[in-house]
């Protein structure tokens, strides 16, 4: 076995590793996180009243309902519930804890390579070739990614554990390897490529154990990982038979596309310009697909010949086998979208491309030991090279709009960033320009959520024809679509179409029943035709489901219906809140001084009735209470 012929142990500190990372990460990514939400920021977590309440945590790990385009991470909406809690609508904050955890990474991987290949120079210049690399800007600069980070902690931790098992033959240390396992298939599903990597270093680091051994130690992974796949399609209905059988009736085509995929991930990786958070292909023309698959068996093919007769079982090999494990889960996940043709996100590779620096980092770390000059002359070129490539990558992570153009013109054919410069135009209330995004995409691409956005572009224009006509494609498209039934329900409600306005958001509600927009649409349809004891309950139900809900009107309709009701101790904890929220709104400090009124509290109600007053010195409402107040403690006296 030809392992460590040419290294040495060096002497190196872990706190100088600690130092190194830290510097690095401070210096290539705080200063450059972007101050502003974006993307699946908006649906994931400041505008998901899903992660808004701890009171959801339990059903995070069995409702289907929780889940997200059909992924099963209960562990991430845990962390996102908690970060919102303290955090709120700061996007900053987001952005320094993923920093924090994307060192915490680095750092474990020094210290995994280090138990596996115990040459602490290797592993080090591995680590902080992976820190400096641009590819990794995503899980920093893109908030709700900070579940692909965890995961490749849990990852590291687990490899970690289970290599101190194979080290002292201690069975706790096995266990919390695969309870860690665990941990990171609930934090992202791509984790399960992980039973892999024990099998790979009993084979390079156990090779006098017999097969029976070696698999006696990996069966359990393969075990978690297969109940987790049943998992997974229980709860959300993962159309995996679906993709199976695509991939048998397009084996030619599956074989093809893969390999482009794969290579313009190497691309990234080997020079890192113009890299993406999603890139798709579109499909090839048959003459060309055949003439694409003699190409990939051939490269394919010279490739595991040249792995297997030139390094055997040398460190090489594991890098790049530690590298090439990654890829099985882009047999499934390229199809996820298949409108988008073939797609590959560069973070699903977060924990195997460890084994591309890897290797980078042992033709390195032998360059150096034959040619010392040379070595660290080329080492120091590529942390420069991708150190400067990191910083112009996160120039383009500034805003929402300036990444989706630049998105956009590199995968034209790409309806995601075309959708969010749509949704961005639309918030602006630019509903031409918007729509304009929006038509360019449903001529290859028609999911139910462009004809929705198109139909808010034509409410805006106050075009409800138009409106209901696209609201009622995407229905069609998708009839389990929750917002699509809201937005009906708004046009019918704009056209005094009452009953079927009442109709529409109680479909919307029944399909989702988070759904907050339609409870505070309905609570208002009901205040608006008079049916004030049915608006009540709905406003109640979105302070229970989203507590950090801040729409002041919302709180100040409540207020105003518990006050109607004599229902002052509904009102009070409400008003109390909404004083300190939104000091500059008179009528909270009318509401609350009533309710000190009420209670006999008449010191108060005036306290509060003045500073009402001072907002708005014309406002004859609260001369007259002080007045009446005034009068009721003399009688009182």
């Amino acid at each position: 076995m030809r392992i460590n012929t040419f290294y040495s142990v060096h002497r190196l500190s872990t706190r100088t590793v600690i130092f190194v990372l830290l510097l690095l990460c401070t210096l290539l990514y705080v200063p450059f996180l972007s101050q502003s939400f974006m993307i699946d920021d908006f649906p994931l977590l400041v505008g998901n009243p899903k992660v808004h309440s701890p009171h959801h945590i339990s059903n995070y790990f069995v409702d289907s309902l929780m889940s997200f385009e059909g992924h099963y991470r209960p562990l991430s909406m845990v962390v996102r519930c908690l970060l919102y809690f303290f955090l709120r609508n700061s996007a900053l904050p987001y952005r320094l804890v993923n920093v924090l955890l994307y060192f915490t990474f680095c750092l474990l991987v020094f210290f995994m390579l280090k138990r596996i290949i115990k040459e602490i120079r290797i592993a080090f210049i591995t680590v902080v070739l992976l820190c400096v690399h641009p590819i990794n800007v995503f899980v920093v600069q893109y908030i709700t990614a900070h579940e692909v980070t965890l995961m490749g902690i849990t990852m590291c931790l687990s490899m970690i554990c289970f290599l101190k098992y194979l080290e002292r033959k201690n069975f706790g240390y096995y266990l919390c390897s695969l309870l860690l396992f665990i941990t990171a298939l609930l934090f992202q599903e791509l984790s399960i490529i992980l039973f892999f990597y024990p099998l790979g270093i009993i084979f390079y680091l156990k090779k006098e154990e017999k097969f029976k051994t070696k698999m006696s130690f990996v069966i359990p992974f393969i075990g978690i990982a297969m109940f987790y796949i049943g998992l997974k399609i229980f709860i959300t209905n993962f159309p995996f038979q679906q993709a199976f059988l695509f991939y048998q009736k397009n084996l030619f085509a599956v074989i093809v596309f893969l390999a482009h995929l794969v290579g313009w991930y190497l691309q990234k990786l080997i020079y890192p310009t113009d890299i993406l958070w999603i890139w798709n292909i579109p499909m090839l023309s048959k003459d060309y697909l055949f003439f694409q698959v003699i190409l990939v068996f051939i490269v394919i093919g010279a490739f595991l010949v040249f792995i297997i007769f030139s390094w055997g079982r040398s460190w090489p090999s594991l890098a790049w086998s530690w590298f090439l494990v990654g890829f099985f889960p882009l047999i499934l996940s390229s199809r996820m979208m298949p409108a988008l043709g073939w797609i590959i996100e560069p973070h699903w590779f977060f924990f195997s491309s460890i084994g591309f620096f890897l290797a980078l980092g042992i033709w390195l770390n032998s360059l150096i030991h034959r040619r010392r000059m040379v070595g660290w002359v080329i080492l120091t070129s590529l942390i420069l090279f991708f150190s400067w490539h990191t910083v112009q990558y996160h120039r383009l992570w500034r805003n929402e709009q300036t990444y989706c153009e630049y998105w956009q013109r590199l995968s034209p054919n790409n309806p995601i960033p075309l959708s969010r410069l749509a949704l961005k135009h639309l918030s602006q209330k630019d509903y031409q320009l918007a729509l304009a995004y929006l038509m360019r995409i449903t001529h290859n691409y028609e999911p139910a959520i462009i004809y929705a956005n198109m139909s808010l572009c034509y409410m805006g224009l106050n075009q409800l024809t138009l409106a209901k006509e696209n609201i009622l494609k995407a229905i069609a498209l998708d009839p389990q679509y929750a917002l699509g039934y809201h937005i009906l329900g708004t046009i019918y409600a704009q056209e005094k179409n009452f009953l079927e306005a009442e109709r529409n958001f109680l479909h919307a509600i029944a399909i989702d029943p988070y759904l907050t927009a339609s409870m505070l649409n309905l609570a208002d349809l009901y205040l608006m035709i008079g049916q004030k004891e049915k608006a009540i309950p709905w406003y109640e139900k979105v302070v229970v489901i989203d507590p950090f809900h801040e729409r002041e009107q919302t709180q100040l309709k409540l207020s105003g219906l518990y006050l109607e009701q004599n229902n002052y101790r509904s009102a009070w904890p409400i008003l109390k809140k909404c004083l300190q929220k939104y000091p500059n709104n008179k009528e909270f400090y009318l509401m609350a001084g009533v309710v000190m009124g009420n209670y006999n509290k008449f010191d108060e109600a005036i306290k509060l009735w003045q500073e009402g007053a001072a907002l708005d010195p014309h406002d004859q409402r609260f001369s007259s209470h002080i007045r009446r107040a005034k009068e009721l403690l003399k009688q009182k006296q």
